[in-house]
């Protein structure tokens, strides 16, 4: 849901930059869950919706179980 409403506050076309700006501009932001999200002015990222880094997920043969692809965390693609 915070993504979501991140993307919302992108002006032009979606990319990892205009992305990347959009979560290093957040403050005071009205978190989903109650929490107000501020990457603004924190000097480096610390987990959580600032960080720069994502967790993946493969929907299992199951079509209900989720696996963990690659070993956990990882930098997204640049583009």
């Amino acid at each position: 849901m915070d993504l979501a409403d991140v993307l919302k506050t992108v002006q032009g076309p979606i990319s990892a930059s205009s992305v990347t700006a959009a979560f290093n501009s957040l403050s005071a932001f009205d978190g989903f869950d109650g929490d107000s999200l501020d990457c603004a002015h924190r000097t480096s990222a610390q987990g959580a919706a600032c960080d720069t880094k994502m967790l993946l997920f493969q929907v299992g043969p199951d079509g209900k179980s989720l696996d963990v692809v690659g070993g956990g965390y990882s930098t997204p693609p640049a583009s």
